[in-house]
């Protein structure tokens, strides 16, 4: 259930409200970044029942080390909040 639900949010999920999402957590993200992001999220969207490291590690190789110290604690925020459900 809980795997629908996310699908449903991604695919709807646009580039414009995750860069709203990232503004809010006072996340701005260069033009590279965002496109990285996004189509990783669209793509990968699956490892977040699967495989959670990877995506912590896929983020570090893949962003800026600034970017990616202020997204990881938002992760593992939310790893943290939702983990019963994953």
């Amino acid at each position: 259930m809980i795997k629908r639900y996310v699908s449903n949010y991604i695919n709807k999920l646009t580039k414009e409200e995750m860069i709203l999402f990232l503004k809010k957590e006072n996340i701005v993200l260069n033009n590279e970044e965002t496109e990285f992001l996004f189509s990783y999220i669209k793509k990968n969207w699956k490892l977040i029942f699967d495989n959670q490291d990877k995506i912590f590690l896929d983020l570090k190789e893949n962003l800026n080390i600034t970017t990616y110290i202020k997204i990881e604690p938002i992760l593992i925020f939310y790893k943290e909040k939702y983990k019963s459900y994953l």
